[in-house]
């Protein structure tokens, strides 16, 4: 059975059991994997479970589907639940427990996992990323493209989908419209991105910023920096940027770069690198 075939078998499996949790049904995507195991190698029938663990991540970030198995003439699910890493088997009755008995609320863009006490205990935003609170009451991080999960702290989610939470040596704030505040603990600084991906602001050191902004096609058009205000223009069809302030002329074009530095790429091969520390950096000329 080629790559294909597993994957399709794998999104035709998540969507029944999408379609059995609302009705208490597992029955279909028990059949669907029983049938995948008899009909597998056991290489193929493993990489059919993975893909299947993707594609229901969004809508079940605190479980892991594992197997199934025939417990008293029953046909059942085999999940891990996250919040005790212990393995559950579940019937064709029981599909309520594979949200580790959270209730789920809509948040903004957000589906917010909440206990009877009415603690948050998970979050999974629009892409399928999620953070996760552990048996031990502590938080962890899921990319929707898979990895390795790494711990996170101070999670916090308000009432309209805003959230946030601390890694390493920032802290992140995520808004419901898509924009994000990144705070840098160790300095005060922050990098500020209004959509996914895009950054409007970042340090450029010595407790300075430099802001950005971009046409409707995400082309960067204009910079305020410590070399004073920017502009993207095109002569004979090359581009260039000139400095209102000091009317100087660079042919060549600045990028943004995912870091929040900003690097000048000029028409003659030579770059230069202006890092969020405050360095300015030439970096190796282009063959």
């Amino acid at each position: 059975m080629n790559d294909r075939e597993i994957q399709d078998r794998a999104v035709k499996a998540a969507e029944d059991l999408r379609a059995g949790k609302p009705s208490d049904d597992l029955s279909k995507v028990i059949n669907d994997i029983d049938d995948a195991k008899s009909k597998m190698s056991p290489k193929e029938y493993n990489t059919f479970i993975k893909e299947m663990n993707k594609e229901t991540a969004k809508d079940l970030p605190e479980v892991e589907i594992v197997d199934t198995e025939v417990q008293n003439g029953k046909h059942q699910l085999v999940v891990e639940n996250d919040h005790n890493g212990i393995k559950s088997n579940l019937n064709s009755n029981e599909s309520e427990r594979l949200d580790g008995g959270l209730k789920h609320e809509k948040r903004g863009q957000v589906n917010v996992g909440v206990n009877e006490r009415g603690e948050v205990e998970s979050i999974t935003d629009k892409y399928g990323n999620a953070y996760l609170k552990t048996n031990d009451g502590q938080w962890k991080h899921r990319s929707s493209y898979g990895g390795t999960d790494y711990e996170v702290r101070n999670v916090k989610v308000d009432a309209k989908g805003n959230y946030s939470w601390e890694h390493g040596n920032d802290r992140f704030n995520e808004k419901a419209d898509g924009s994000m505040v990144v705070e840098h603990l160790y300095d005060g600084s922050r990098t500020v991105y209004d959509k996914p991906g895009r950054i409007v602001e970042a340090p450029a050191g010595d407790d300075r910023s430099r802001k950005f902004k971009y046409d409707d096609k995400d082309n960067l058009t204009e910079i305020d920096g410590r070399l004073g205000h920017w502009e993207r223009a095109s002569k004979n069809g090359k581009v260039e940027w000139r400095n209102t302030d000091t009317n100087a002329v660079w042919e060549g074009d600045f990028k943004v770069q995912s870091n929040g530095d900003l690097v000048f790429q000029s028409a003659s091969g030579r770059s230069w690198r202006f890092t969020t520390g405050g360095k300015d950096v030439v970096e190796r000329k282009r063959s």
